[in-house]
């Protein structure tokens, strides 16, 4: 395969990705990292000087889709990381409030 075609591949791969995430349907990203990972191999054995490459990239906006992936990618990690956080202080209020209902009842019982 040619260059451009390899990275129109990427590009292409970088949006389905970008529209996956878009739509939460969080299964599909990793299969479409990987054929991403595998493209980048690709290029990386071709014999291209880097001008081209860099020309090439400029010329199908391939760095701004990258950068608009990469930033949904951590908006998204970081609105899990914040559900997991607030169910941690959540479990561990409800756990606290647990021990207290529990002992209270031990001293409220007749002997």
């Amino acid at each position: 395969m040619e260059l451009r075609e390899e990275l129109m591949n990427y590009k292409n791969i970088t949006a389905e990705a970008i529209e996956a995430l878009n739509e939460e349907k969080y299964e599909e990203i990793e299969p479409l990292l990987n054929k991403r990972e595998s493209i980048i191999e690709r290029i990386k054995s071709m014999n291209f000087k880097s001008e081209q490459f860099k020309n090439l990239c400029d010329e199908i906006n391939l760095i701004q889709i990258e950068n608009e992936l990469n930033e949904l990618l951590k908006n998204k990690r970081d609105e899990v990381k914040f559900k997991l956080e607030s169910t941690s202080k959540n479990r561990q209020a409800n756990d606290s409030y647990n021990k207290i209902t529990n002992s209270a009842l031990i001293f409220s019982k007749k002997i």
